[in-house]
């Protein structure tokens, strides 16, 4: 049976400025869940899934949309009733960005320097949104951590949210356009290209399996040395580079989450917690427990 709930109620952290509000939402999976709402002015919201897969819906605007791990999407909506879809078996956690009608006026430079179909439409009230999902980038990965351990309180800690929040904006705006940047002078044949982008999005949800090029080429059907140099073109990193990249940024937020080294190097697909370690230390200078220790967390025992 669905339950009904106010999605407020699913809020495990949030700041709420007069700019914007950053929040982290987090269901655990164990029911069906629905929740409904209705926003009466304009306002732009941005999500980020960290985890799980979110089905929403836009009654009055006729928009569905889902979005899974490692994905983000962006809207614009004059207004709207809304629905959103938590499906049992199915944990999620999402960062949510609201800007309300008050931060629109007031990043109205911001939005018309980095996104001007979206300012246009603010200006028009006139519905924007995205139907292809975005790919998280680790920038933006690493400014939401920022954002959620915030080391500061008081006025302090309203001006580095607010900093914070440009700084992202101004990743996800570039990041919107980076693909058609990189298509404009790729060497890559059209299919070739095609294949080296389903093989990133399919890395950026799968990072944690057991990968092989081998595998990867039968899977996407071509051949080892097109993935090799396609995706270093578009990229310019390797397959297993950006694999561990991936597996990296992601242990940091588990360790932050206070997994253990065991925990995280289990989640994460590593056999063994001291070669997880090991990988840790080569990427960032420090121990996962050093880590801990600076960012003013004690380290759980693994």
């Amino acid at each position: 049976m669905m339950k009904y709930i106010d999605q407020t109620s699913l809020v495990n952290y949030e700041f709420d400025s007069e700019s914007f509000n950053f929040s982290v939402l987090k269901f655990d999976g164990r029911q069906d869940i629905h929740s409904r709402g209705e926003q009466h002015a304009p306002y732009i919201a941005i999500n980020y899934a960290f985890e799980g897969l979110v089905t929403a819906k836009i009654s009055d605007k006729k928009l569905d949309y889902t979005f899974e791990k490692n994905q983000a999407n962006m809207i614009f909506l004059p207004e709207s009733e809304f629905e959103v879809t938590f499906r049992k078996g199915n944990p999620v956690k999402i960062v949510k960005i609201y800007f309300d009608q008050k931060a629109l006026l007031k990043y109205v430079g911001l939005f018309e320097s980095t996104l001007p179909d979206l300012a246009r439409c603010i200006a028009s009230g006139t519905s924007f949104a995205k139907r292809k999902n975005k790919v998280m980038i680790q920038k933006e990965r690493e400014i939401i951590r920022d954002m959620i351990f915030c080391p500061f309180q008081g006025d302090v800690k309203t001006y580095f949210m607010e900093a914070k929040m440009i700084e992202l904006w101004s990743y996800y705006a570039h990041s919107l356009d980076k693909e058609s940047i990189i298509s404009n002078g790729r060497k890559l044949k059209d299919a070739d290209y095609k294949k080296i982008r389903e093989l990133r999005d399919f890395l950026d949800t799968s990072y944690a399996k057991k990968l092989t090029l081998s595998g990867l080429s039968k899977q996407f059907a071509t051949n080892e040395f097109k993935i090799k140099t396609g995706f270093k073109e578009l990229y310019n990193t390797s397959v297993f580079q950006y694999i561990n990249d991936l597996k990296m940024d992601e242990a940091k937020w588990l360790l932050l989450e206070g997994y253990s080294c065991s925990e995280v190097a289990g989640k994460l697909g590593y056999s063994y917690a001291n070669y997880f370690s090991t990988r840790f230390k080569e990427k960032f200078g420090m121990s996962p427990r050093e880590f801990l220790h600076s960012s003013g967390l004690k380290a759980h025992q693994s």
